[in-house]
């Protein structure tokens, strides 16, 4: 029952070239190889489809990748930066963007119009909706256009009276209308805070004689321009019937007032508004033949 012993050794690493060896020791069934670090990459070359020591799966992802490519981690913090009118740049960030990552937009709010056009300076952006600001006084100038040859006293305003008239001594002032269509002159109104009424004078003159008693119809029309609210329509006509009328025959000029509360008219104290003062002659009420001047307009309001 004698037992001979087996001499072992521990394995040799892999080596770059096979040897038959020379140890007359054995190895056992459970020895291990070294890989080591073999120099030139022998044990690790993996040539076309070979996949060397990876899985398949893993080489096909090897192959995937662009030549010179490096390997940047996806951002897990933090967001994209904002767009912005701002100089271009590459970036220094080694962190890669997700596919459905999103950048916001930077924006801000809208500068007030000015007198002249300037590219700007700022790196936000405007929203699409975006609105410019304009002042009381610049929004009183663009409502003002086109309706101009009416000038308030001095002292008027719209915490008191206020009075409003072309001047007689300016011809390019006296407005002509016919009796072919509706003809008429617009003016801004500035209805004072504390008025409840208002009186209207109205001066003129015939180019032809007339009848007496003949009249010019006049319809007043109006709508609100307040600051930075949206224009009204127009009001409909109200009807100043007996303002223009020729007090006897084979007369010319003639001088009419109304004096009315705020309410008759549908205005509005402490509101600005644009105001269209026409001749209609398709109204049964306007029987004066061929032109009318209108020669001087005077508001004032109590």
């Amino acid at each position: 029952d004698h037992k001979h012993a087996i001499k072992t050794a521990e394995p040799r690493g892999i080596g770059v070239k096979r040897s038959p060896g020379t140890s007359n020791a054995l190895a056992r069934a459970d020895h291990v190889h070294e890989h080591g670090s073999l120099p030139g990459g022998m044990a690790h070359t993996v040539v076309g489809e070979d996949a060397g020591f990876m899985s398949p799966a893993d080489k096909v992802k090897l192959d995937a990748i662009a030549l010179k490519a490096t390997h940047t981690p996806l951002a897990e913090g933090g967001r994209p930066v904002d767009v912005a009118a701002v100089e271009g740049a590459i970036g220094v960030d080694k962190v890669a963007a997700r596919a459905d990552h999103q950048h916001s937009v930077k924006t801000a709010p809208p500068v007030a119009l000015a007198d002249e056009a300037a590219e700007g300076s700022s790196s936000a952006l405007a929203r699409a909706d975006h609105v410019h600001p304009m002042s009381a006084a610049e929004h009183t100038k663009l409502a003002c256009l086109g309706y101009q040859n009416f000038y308030p006293s001095p002292g008027g305003g719209p915490a008191g009276p206020a009075s409003f008239a072309i001047d007689p001594a300016i011809s390019a002032n006296t407005h002509h209308f016919g009796d072919g269509e509706r003809q008429g002159v617009g003016f801004v109104l500035s209805v004072p805070t504390a008025a409840t009424r208002i009186s209207m004078r109205v001066t003129g003159r015939a180019l032809e004689k007339q009848g007496a008693g003949v009249r010019a119809a006049l319809h007043l029309h109006h709508r609100a321009i307040a600051h930075n609210v949206d224009l009204e329509r127009w009001s409909a006509a109200h009807v100043l019937g007996d303002v223009v009328r020729i007090p006897a025959a084979s007369e010319r000029y003639q001088v009419g007032s109304v004096d009315l509360l705020l309410e008759a008219l549908q205005l509005r104290p402490g509101t600005l508004y644009q105001v269209q003062l026409v001749r209609d002659p398709s109204d049964s009420l306007d029987t004066l033949k061929g032109v009318y001047s209108l020669v001087e307009l005077a508001i004032a309001f109590s």
